[in-house]
């Protein structure tokens, strides 16, 4: 499945760099009901403990999420929680 661009999924001000991660998006994991909300993180995988691997939105997701390329773990894109604990 092609990623999905943050206009598909409603995102926007999406911004990576090997330092860090920003979106405005829709939360996804169910802690801030579905509102939109701007996040800024650290470009870190705390699963995979490495720096630089976080995507946004490979899996195509309608609200949109950050993806840890080297092990796949899924994170919200407005608040940075891990969606599968």
């Amino acid at each position: 499945m092609p990623a999905a661009s943050a206009s598909s999924v409603g995102a926007y001000n999406v911004q990576v760099t090997n330092k860090y991660v920003k979106a405005t998006a829709l939360c996804s994991c169910r802690f801030n009901s579905y509102h939109y909300m701007t996040g800024c993180f650290e470009n870190y995988c705390p699963i995979y403990h490495s720096y630089g691997t976080l995507t946004f939105n490979p899996k195509g997701t309608p609200e949109g999420e950050w993806t840890c390329s080297k092990c796949g773990c899924d994170y919200c894109a407005a608040n940075e929680k891990e969606k599968m604990p």
